[in-house]
């Protein structure tokens, strides 16, 4: 249905408006392209490409254009039917380009809609096939060619629909959707992919779709004309066309390898819906179960093959002719997703492209592959990688090496299902360790409380597992521990961040000789800022998401501590925390989410005296550190972790750090003591100082 979609729900959404002089550029645009191009020789065509035209001045001509300027070996004419538009300048474009012999006019005397218009063009000869082609379509290379091939392969062949952008169960990258955002890659350049990948492949449909057909002669002239009486205006037209030639034997196919694209214009305005759902009536009425037809169509999306086949492609093309990599993480965000985007720029620098892998749409067993320079790759949201298919599909897109990030995404059993999977790769593997999901499935060494466990033995973990599952239930500890251990005795190199995380990781994984500890990154660690003091509030900040892990608590508890004692003193998370309401309230400014290219002049905006690291867990990077150290203020942390060592070593390069013990994360008075001077600045006149309110204050003291 020329955008129709299955169940009577309209589709298609009107063109970006365009002013008068953006117009009008794209028209002169299009007749330029139409000057260069020579009269062709309609009397011995084989095929008459009808266009309809009423309005869209440069739509239309560039629809024309892109016609005439397409390279076919199949002799056709452009059959024009002018339908008494309302654009004077439109209709003296046409009979211009009738009069240069390179269209052939037909000039309604009155306005009588697009089916009258396609009938005139079907009954201007006999002995040729013909193409509905809407006004806002543009065609590429030799589409027609393809289209012709496709439509004579087989005497039973009524209809051939190309791909589209924006054609229901057509419709190319999502299906039975309008797919207006652009792609990394032209609609031209997706048409020739498409007619690579898809070389004479096609699918039976239970409909042709009116925005660009090839209808066969021999199918005309045993079925008949489309419908005026009963679809006069639109809509629903080639439905009836369709179903009235499969009754009389014949097929419609949908051609994989032709794209055309499809702008969609809402012709009718407010009174679409109602053409549409009226013509769609019709068509059931006349052909009982067209829509069951139709449904078991979309659920079975015999298309889909053809789809996957151009997202592959795109997929390959987007990266390296000679290496790719491979690299399986989580959709999480945080730090793993900062540094998998840092490593994918590595990568880039010696000449390796790089594939991301995350969990897939349709459960744990399926895979979302996709590229940072490609966008939507719908085909390829939900890949099984379980079998031999997995691994074909990764060497069709030329991946040559792995790098395991993260696996929350794949459920319990990903750990040991991925040691199967990369061990029957044959192609070397590397695991990047963000934090201790292979110690366990809690994956931040915390108790209850978001503190350190402490790391106890085997019993202690059960015991844990049962009172506070995790995300991937309670499985066996040790059994999770050995499916990790197969995975990572399966690595070239098993990269840790820290020295920290080495040492641990080295605790459960004896024997692991392939252990490298490599920074996320190298810190230039600036000379600490002269001290200052001014009359205004001793200002504390943190950076960062802040959850229980990170610290939440700890704000919450100092926040309250400073309230009680009237002491002056403000803090601030530059970013945000688990619950911004509850950290308002107990006094603490929170300003939002950033982007960590603009945290440095969020730092020098709040002007903090200190910036604490309040993380409680041992950290195995963090890169909130980072941007507090390159700041030159000073540092304050927990000794656990990478934090630890990294503030050790930033300390013996000069920086202003201090390093506290954990047990001070849950003493807010020592905290305070310790972080703010005996004798804080004095408030300025005026100056606010944050507090809570007064009815929340059990909030800030939780």
């Amino acid at each position: 249905a020329r955008g129709i979609g299955p169940a009577g729900r309209v589709t298609g959404r009107s063109t970006p408006v365009r002013s008068a002089a953006e117009d009008g550029a794209a028209a002169a645009e299009a007749l330029a392209r139409l000057g260069r191009l020579a009269p062709t020789r309609a009397e011995s065509a084989e095929v008459d490409v009808i266009v309809p035209v009423y309005r869209a001045r440069a739509e239309t001509l560039r629809c024309l254009a892109s016609v005439l300027e397409a390279a076919n070996e199949t002799r056709f004419a452009l059959v024009v039917i002018d339908d008494c538009g309302p654009d004077t300048r439109l209709r003296a474009d046409l009979a211009r380009l009738a009069r240069r012999g390179l269209i052939e006019l037909l000039v309604q005397a009155r306005n009588r809609g697009f089916v009258a218009a396609v009938n005139r063009g079907m009954r201007l000869r006999r002995d040729r096939d013909v193409v509905w082609l809407n006004a806002d379509t543009e065609v590429h290379g030799d589409w027609l060619d393809r289209l012709r091939r496709a439509a004579r392969s087989a005497p039973d062949i009524a209809t051939v629909t190309p791909l589209t952008n924006n054609g229901t169960i057509c419709s190319y990258p999502r299906f039975n959707a309008d797919n207006f955002e652009p792609l990394e890659i032209g609609w031209d350049e997706v048409d020739r992919i498409a007619a690579q990948v898809n070389a004479g492949r096609t699918v039976g449909a239970p409909t042709c779709v009116g925005f660009a057909t090839y209808v066969c002669r021999d199918a005309v002239e045993r079925v008949g004309l489309l419908d005026e009486a009963a679809f006069g205006r639109g809509y629903g037209e080639e439905n009836d066309f369709s179903r009235r030639a499969v009754a009389a034997g014949f097929r419609n196919l949908i051609a994989g390898d032709v794209f055309v694209r499809h702008l969609g214009q809402a012709s009718f305005g407010e009174a679409r819906a109602e053409l549409v759902e009226a013509a769609l009536r019709v068509v059931e009425r006349r052909h009982p179960g067209y829509h069951r037809a139709v449904h078991r169509f979309i659920a079975d999306d015999p298309v889909a093959p053809l789809r996957r086949a151009i997202d592959e492609e795109r997929l390959r093309r987007a990266g390296s002719p000679r290496r790719n990599a491979l690299l399986v993480t989580h959709s999480l965000g945080g730090g793993t997703h900062q540094h998998v985007e840092e490593e994918i720029a590595r990568l880039a620098t010696r000449g390796t492209g790089a594939v991301v892998m995350t969990g897939g749409a349709a459960g744990q067993e399926t895979a979302r592959l996709s590229h940072p320079s490609v966008a939507e790759l719908p085909s390829l949201d939900s890949v099984p990688t379980g079998g031999p298919e997995f691994a074909a599909l990764l060497g069709r897109i030329g991946v040559t090496e792995v790098q395991v990030h993260h696996l929350a995404d794949f459920g319990r059993r990903a750990a040991g299902r991925f040691a199967w999977l990369l061990d029957g790769l044959d192609l070397p593997i590397d695991v990047v360790v963000h934090d201790y999901l292979a110690v366990c499935p809690r994956i931040n060494l915390a108790d209850q409380r978001g503190m350190y466990c402490g790391e106890p033995d085997e019993a202690g973990c059960r015991r844990c597992l049962a009172t506070r599952r995790s995300n991937f239930g309670a499985p066996d500890i040790r059994r999770w521990r050995e499916e990790y251990r197969q995975l990572l005795g399966l690595a070239r190199e098993i990269r840790v961040p820290d020295r920290d995380v080495a040492m641990r990781l080295g605790h459960y994984f004896p024997g692991l000789n392939t252990i490298a500890v490599r920074p996320h990154e190298r810190l230039q660690v600036p000379a600490p800022a002269p001290a200052r003091r001014r009359p205004r509030p001793f200002r504390i900040a943190t950076i960062g998401a802040i959850g229980p892990i990170k610290g939440f608590d700890v704000l919450l508890d100092l926040a309250a501590e400073a309230y009680a004692r009237d002491a002056g003193v403000e803090l601030t998370v530059i970013g945000y925390t688990r619950n911004d309401s509850a950290a308002r309230a107990a006094g603490i400014r929170v300003t939002g989410p950033y982007r960590n290219e603009d945290v440095a002049s969020e730092i020098a905006r709040v002007d903090p005296d200190l910036i604490l690291i309040p993380s409680i867990w041992p950290e195995t990077y963090c890169y909130t550190l980072s941007l507090a150290l390159e700041s030159g203020r000073p540092v304050v942390g927990f000794d656990i972790g990478a934090v630890g060592t990294r503030m050790r070593d930033a300390r013996r390069a000069g920086a202003d750090c201090t390093l506290l013990p954990l047990s001070l994360a849950r003493d807010p008075a020592a905290l305070f003591e310790t972080c703010v001077p005996a004798r804080a600045p004095a408030v300025a006149a005026g100056e606010p100082v944050g507090r809570p309110h007064k009815t929340l204050a059990a909030v800030a003291g939780g």
